[in-house]
């Protein structure tokens, strides 16, 4: 059962960085075109969300949901 649970987290941190990849290269596009704003925004907005996801009252939902 540890192995299934690693192998889960693996898959966790691979989505994640393809999402960064995802945001960076969607922005890098928008600047290309020349929505320099826009794709500053987007970029800002991913900036935001992780961040606001490693507060630590936002970081123990999982944990407290488990515990029901």
């Amino acid at each position: 059962m540890v192995a299934v649970g690693w192998t889960v987290l693996a898959l966790v941190f691979l989505d994640e960085v393809l999402a960064v990849a995802a945001f960076g290269l969607a922005s890098l596009a928008l600047w290309d075109v020349g929505h320099q704003r826009l794709a500053v925004a987007l970029l800002m907005f991913s900036v935001v969300v992780n961040a606001l996801a490693q507060l630590p009252a936002i970081a123990r939902l999982p944990v407290e949901a488990q515990r029901g």
